[in-house]
């Protein structure tokens, strides 16, 4: 007595591979072109990390090893793929996650809080006091923002005396007394993550 089996069609059994596993994700058509007009992003061995869903940090690591050649015409991503290290086999196939991608290698930055950057006209700008304790408006280049702290590509240097409170009173021009003030950071608020993230499943090794 037991199971029908039939040549070529019956399934006996499904081995899959759990360290490494390919984690396969879409990214929007968006990102893609940020990413290749950035020149990184979008290429084999970019580093990427992944988050699980109920993870807050991306803890697991891997590097990219496949992006498709084409664009999904109706949904407007594109297919990509990575390998994550999973020597604990902690991670699963078929389970659900975030990645993000290097989008550029370190550089030097400051931080400021968020609140300290304002635009004027097409560009941004932050107040700082000078020497002579007056106030003066200074264009920067902005990144990425990390809690409520926003990153200072250029334009600043460390030893710059930077308006964090009382900026909506700051006016260019204007004479001040300073005072010592305290810049602090905290965590981001728990959101669901942007359309244009990429987010995707593990897979075992060797599926496509």
């Amino acid at each position: 007595m037991g199971n029908s089996v039939t040549a070529d069609q019956t399934v006996l059994t499904t081995i899959v591979s759990v360290d490494p596993l390919h984690f396969v994700f879409q990214g929007s058509e968006a990102l893609l072109l940020k990413y290749q007009r950035q020149g990184t992003g979008a290429q084999n061995g970019t580093a990427i990390k992944v988050k699980l869903s109920d993870e807050s940090d991306y803890t697991h690591t891997g590097a990219l090893d496949f992006v498709d050649n084409a664009l999904d015409a109706g949904a407007g991503t594109i297919r990509a793929r990575a390998i994550i290290a999973n020597p604990g086999g902690f991670l699963k196939p078929g389970m659900f996650g975030s990645a993000r991608l290097e989008a550029s290698k370190p550089y030097p930055a400051l931080l400021v809080p968020d609140t300290a950057v304002m635009a004027d006209a097409a560009r941004q700008i932050v107040f700082v006091v000078d020497k002579s304790n007056t106030v003066t408006a200074r264009p920067v280049q902005t990144g990425p923002l990390r809690g409520n702290l926003r990153v200072i590509r250029s334009g600043l240097t460390r030893d710059d005396r930077v308006v964090i409170d009382g900026t909506q009173r700051a006016r260019p021009g204007v004479k001040v007394t300073p005072q010592p003030g305290k810049i602090t950071e905290a965590p981001a608020p728990a959101a669901a993550p942007p359309s244009d993230q990429p987010a995707g499943t593990a897979l075992p090794a060797g599926n496509r």
